[in-house]
């Protein structure tokens, strides 16, 4: 979801003054090695999900600015 108004805040939203919007989906693969783990207790699991996640976040601007 990209919102494309001057002004961002929460209250903007709620207020309706953020009625510019886009949004583009896109589906990603959870990859195989983060199937069925136990996020609560294996750390490595917690880490390499993390790491995934950020990656996809960082991917998310050139994602929603392309055509």
């Amino acid at each position: 979801i990209s919102y494309k108004s001057k002004n961002k805040s929460f209250w903007d939203f709620l207020c309706g003054r953020m009625s510019d919007v886009s949004i583009k989906v896109r589906v990603i693969e959870i990859p195989k090695h983060l199937l069925n783990k136990d996020y609560s207790n294996e750390k490595g699991f917690r880490d390499d999900l993390k790491d995934w996640l950020y990656q996809i976040w960082e991917a998310k601007e050139e994602f929603l600015n392309s055509v």
